[in-house]
């Protein structure tokens, strides 16, 4: 079963890593603009102007041309290294999501002094495919998206006398008229669970009979290969907790195996033999079963898991 996916504060605010890029690297990655240089500014800012005016005539003419997705990322990046945050965050669709506008506006003024010293001359835009449908993205959120476009903007910047040329990908999506920037989907979290071949275990049992198959799955059903299960004590006593790896199917949180398994990758099997004990006024007591999903995965244990159940002789 396919996952759906978010627009995440990431997604929302990825195109700031453009800016981000500028802090750290002290320049754009790109190659010195050609026939520019230092102090050209009002004439970059012509050609600008005269480029961004050609492309929109490519797009429509009159209002259409205002509305253009090439228009609103030459305007968004305008007032982004204008330090205009006011106006740029406006390019974000946050009235449809959960993000607040506060939230962006803080994230951004954290690079406003960064953001000071460079000076922009030119953007360039071209369309290009975009990397999500519109299906992926109507899904999260709460608006009809009447379109959605791919553009490769190309943005030169002077600081300190040196000029350099980055371009940035990025989709692009129309909102009741409106176009928004996106930057990346990313997948949300899942939950996992854990199921026992038995659900309950002697405390006395030997062998086979103190073995467990584990199998861990995704809220759909879907198997989860890759993780780790581990078992603490409950109201019953253990001497120290299990852990065993889903997907080993030549051995067991304590080595070989004593029964026959047939493991598929997302199952595992647990030794609990000489591990748990109760008290001796307990007829039952339980295991406590914890699930580490695979590194850098979407999935996530926060609900809690089935126990397991330890019972007397």
């Amino acid at each position: 079963m396919g996952m759906d996916y978010d627009i995440t504060r990431r997604r929302l605010l990825g195109t700031l890593g453009l800016s981000a890029s500028v802090a750290v690297g002290g320049c754009l990655d790109g190659e010195p603009a050609e026939g520019e240089t230092a102090g050209s500014t009002d004439d970059t800012d012509a050609a600008s102007s005269n480029e961004s005016a050609a492309t929109d005539e490519e797009e429509g003419d009159g209002a259409d041309a205002e509305a253009s997705p090439c228009t609103a990322a030459t305007d968004y990046y305008e007032a982004l290294f204008a330090g205009e945050f006011e106006t740029a965050v406006d390019y974000h669709p946050l009235e449809y999501t959960d993000l607040t506008r506060e939230e962006a506006l803080e994230e951004w003024t954290a690079t406003e002094d960064e953001l000071a010293t460079l000076d922009l001359l030119e953007t360039d835009c071209e369309r290009t495919e975009p990397t999500v449908d519109i299906e992926a993205v109507e899904d999260q959120v709460d608006a009809t998206v009447s379109e959605i476009v791919g553009l490769e903007v190309g943005i030169t910047v002077d600081r300190g006398g040196e000029t350099t040329t980055d371009h940035e990908r990025e989709d692009w999506i129309e909102l009741e008229g409106e176009w928004y920037v996106l930057a990346e989907l990313e997948e949300p979290e899942m939950e996992v669970d854990v199921e026992f071949s038995e659900p309950t275990v002697a405390v006395d049992a030997t062998g086979a009979d103190a073995e467990v198959v584990v199998s861990v799955r995704d809220e759909d059903g879907d198997p989860i290969p890759d993780a780790t299960v581990v078992v603490t004590e409950g109201t019953s006593t253990l001497d120290e907790s299990v852990a065993v790896e889903v997907g080993d199917a030549d051995a067991s949180s304590d080595g070989p195996v004593d029964g026959s398994y047939d493991l598929e990758d997302h199952q595992g099997v647990l030794d609990l033999e000489d591990r748990v004990s109760l008290a001796p006024d307990q007829a039952t007591g339980t295991l406590e079963v914890e699930i580490q999903p695979p590194a850098d995965s979407p999935y996530v244990d926060a609900e809690p898991n089935a126990e397991l159940v330890v019972v007397a002789d």
